[in-house]
């Protein structure tokens, strides 16, 4: 359906087409289906976004380079990117900046950064108001919110 969507788009509303492509590149990638075709589509959709000058689709776009470009070998420029996706998200998108906190957590923890801790308490901070500001819970690929709090312990009270 992604695909049809691209197809059909064509070269018409380049932030929708940005938005459609990196939807298609996290799919790939997430599935495992076709990783160099993710990347090739995620790079498709920043420059698409990059070009119409829409900073929260560029944003969308980030996220999904950082994802279908997601290998053990590269935690250090995912976490560049992950910090760029903050950069851009700044006080006018926190669920982005949420996300990017998250996505530089992973990362820092891959890399053996003992700054992992100081990124996890910061991107958690936010799980408490989460529905305050009327946003709905992320969805993440197995359509539950992923957990931030180590295993074994009680969820952190509201």
């Amino acid at each position: 359906m992604l695909e049809e969507a691209a197809a059909a788009l064509g070269d018409q509303d380049p932030p929708l087409r940005a938005r459609v492509l990196a939807s298609l590149a996290r799919e790939l990638a997430w599935n495992g289906a076709d990783l160099a075709r993710a990347s090739r589509l995620a790079d498709e959709a920043m420059a698409t976004a990059g070009q119409a000058g829409d900073l929260a689709t560029l944003g969308a776009c980030l996220v999904a380079r950082h994802n279908a470009g997601w290998r053990p070998d590269n935690a250090a420029d995912r976490l560049a990117l992950a910090n760029r996706i903050a950069g851009l998200a700044g006080d006018q998108d926190p669920e982005l900046l949420a996300e990017a906190r998250l996505l530089a957590t992973t990362d820092r923890l891959e890399l053996a950064d003992p700054g992992f801790q100081r990124e996890l308490a910061e991107s958690c901070a936010w799980l408490p108001t989460w529905g305050s500001r009327g946003s709905a819970m992320p969805r993440w690929p197995a359509g539950r919110p992923r957990r931030c709090w180590p295993a074994g312990s009680a969820r952190p009270s509201a």
